[in-house]
């Protein structure tokens, strides 16, 4: 349900406003709430090692980069010319992103069984067909 909100109130916001800034900005907030409860989580599961080695922060700030970052800006131009459910359907793809460089990069698709492939091509299927869906739409409605 915050989901579906935030991309409608987002919607709102690239209208007015540069997606650049709005992404900056909502993206520090995220971080500076985490940052605040870190300690808090920190304190109720205590780990030996917090800092991570070298090999994994870079494939962290690979991850964030790719597939948060960058995808989000994305999502938030796109928002200028598409609804919110088709952006929201879309950005829902980003785990789907950080499974298959999982896969590439460490090969960990030996854990998953057919459920995970099937809901897979269900994913799929559902942004096609709401591609599908838009286009047919965009030809049926005239030119402004």
């Amino acid at each position: 349900m915050f989901a579906a909100l935030f991309t409608v109130l987002n919607k709102k916001l690239v209208a007015k406003h540069d997606t650049a800034n709005i992404t900056f900005y909502e993206l520090s907030v995220g971080f500076l709430f985490i940052s605040l409860i870190l300690p808090f989580y920190l304190y109720a599961f205590p780990v030996e090692s917090f800092i991570p080695s070298l090999p994994d922060t870079a494939y962290l700030l690979i991850l964030a980069w790719f597939c948060t970052v960058w995808m989000y800006s994305l999502s938030m131009n796109a928002l200028k010319k598409i609804s919110p459910f088709t952006v929201n359907l879309c950005f829902n793809l980003e785990p789907l992103y950080s499974i298959i460089l999982a896969f590439i990069l460490f090969h960990e698709n030996k854990l998953l069984h057919g459920g995970f492939y099937y809901g897979l091509g269900l994913i799929l299927l559902s942004v096609v067909l709401q591609m599908l869906r838009v286009a047919r739409q965009a030809r049926h409605t005239p030119a402004h």
